[in-house]
């Protein structure tokens, strides 16, 4: 075959491996959502445990959105940047909590979840002047406003660590099997 042919066939080889590349990636999400807007959110949490950019954020297990910025604040905490997609709209109603995502890879994911009532009343049951230890009509919309691009909250939840947990349960366990080993030498006397 003629050199040129060869070449020409070569070089159309590697434009469709980059065109099915570049789909591909499109496809599968690598590169960020560029048909959906998206808003700001900035988060204050004591700490901030395995968080870092691109963390994920979810709702109800649903991704919602990433970690954009990690910032270590002078006074003590860590504040964090979030962007979320514009279809999926948090409330007032809603704290942002960090846990642990996996087990295995100890990886953090940052999910929103309903506030208790206690929450909610500690926080909303003042608005009117009435602080009667319910939620009036009022209070209850006001704690159902929608978060909007920009909004900076306190309100940020760290959850324990599982395997500090076992640790923890392995003291409390040891001090019980002593406990009753010592029942148990006093019953056999």
């Amino acid at each position: 075959m003629d050199e040129r042919v060869i070449q020409f066939r070569v070089g159309v080889v590697v434009l469709a491996a980059g065109l099915i590349t570049g789909i591909l990636v499109f496809v599968f999400g690598t590169i960020p959502n560029l048909t959906s807007g998206r808003y700001t959110l900035h988060i204050k949490f004591p700490a901030a445990p395995g968080v870092a950019v691109d963390t994920p954020v979810r709702k109800s297990g649903v991704p919602i959105g990433k970690v954009t910025k990690v910032e270590l604040l002078d006074e003590g905490g860590v504040l964090l940047t979030l962007r979320i997609e514009d279809q999926y709209r948090l409330r007032l109603n809603e704290k942002p909590r960090i846990g642990v995502a996996s087990l295995v890879t100890g990886d953090a994911s940052l999910e929103f979840i309903r506030r208790n009532r206690e929450d909610l009343i500690r926080e909303f049951d003042q608005l009117k002047g009435n602080k009667n230890g319910e939620l009036d009509d009022s209070e209850d919309l006001a704690s159902q406003q929608l978060l909007q691009d920009g909004d900076y909250l306190q309100n940020g939840q760290v959850t324990s660590d599982p395997l500090e947990v076992l640790v923890n349960l392995e003291d409390d366990m040891s001090s019980a099997f002593t406990s009753i080993q010592r029942a148990g030498d006093n019953v056999a006397r």
